[in-house]
């Protein structure tokens, strides 16, 4: 099946699977077979060592195991790391971000997290998640003012799946 602007295509991901620390081995896993089923080369546990140019022309990138790609364009995505240090000195319990419950309250009550810095136990997933996309940073905050105004129902529990 050829991409939509039937361009060659590959990813480099020093992961097992692409956006493997966001949604987890087994959505991870499903993204994965959807590139490939259109046609993505997959370069997974790769590193990239170096981005080629000629002039102000980029003419590929250069793996960790000497593989080149070739490449007219590279796009870089390299995630976040969330800024904690408030958080921290505010004594709240962090893995991978601010840990928040379904109601996106933290481990103080009377706080509550969103948006690339909330670690969610998400109620739909069943497992932790910490989503870097603009979508929940947008809809979140409704989600927990819902429940810092007292309502425990589906208008104050954020069950929107990351995409």
């Amino acid at each position: 099946m050829p991409r939509g602007a039937d361009t060659a295509v590959s990813i480099v991901e020093r992961a097992d699977l692409p956006l493997l620390s966001v949604l987890g081995r087994e959505l991870a896993q499903v993204f994965a077979d959807l590139h490939t089923a259109n046609g993505v080369q997959l370069r997974l546990g790769s590193t990239l060592t170096e981005i080629t140019a000629d002039g102000d022309l980029v003419t590929g990138v250069q793996l960790g195991d000497g593989t080149f790609i070739a490449a007219d364009a590279v796009v870089i995505g390299i995630g976040v790391a969330p800024d904690v240090a408030l958080a921290e000195a505010a004594g709240l319990k962090l893995d991978n971000g601010v840990l928040v419950d379904a109601l996106l309250r933290t481990s103080d009550p009377d706080v509550y997290a969103v948006g690339d810095i909330a670690n969610q136990d998400h109620p739909t997933l069943g497992s932790r998640v910490r989503v870097e996309h603009w979508a929940t940073a947008l809809k979140q905050p409704a989600a927990a003012a819902a429940a810092m105004l007292g309502s425990t129902g589906s208008d104050a529990i954020y069950t929107d799946l990351p995409y």
